[in-house]
């Protein structure tokens, strides 16, 4: 019994019917909001210990905090039109 390459490769799918398979196995579950989410939460944490950690006045604390926040306001919103955008771009 001798076999060459393309008689081992006969017993194994095409690359379309893997594809196929996997399409079928693999639940179509969107999880960006999700990590925008996560993302969101994270900045918002690391900017309020990083505030409260560093010695300022009250009146530079809350300035600093409001100024943190529009900048996390800004970093959200391009994040999720720049995840929808992805998401909308990958949608058939």
């Amino acid at each position: 019994m001798n076999m060459d390459m393309h008689d081992i490769l006969e017993h194994f799918p095409s690359r379309n019917e893997m594809m196929r398979s996997l399409q079928r196995h693999i639940p179509h579950q969107d999880h960006s909001l999700e990590m925008v989410g996560v993302f969101g939460a994270g900045l918002v944490v690391g900017a309020a210990v990083a505030l409260f950690f560093a010695p300022r006045t009250g009146r530079e604390l809350r300035d600093d905090v409001r100024e943190q926040a529009g900048r996390l306001t800004d970093r959200v919103r391009d994040t999720v039109s720049t995840t929808v955008d992805a998401a909308a771009a990958a949608t058939p």
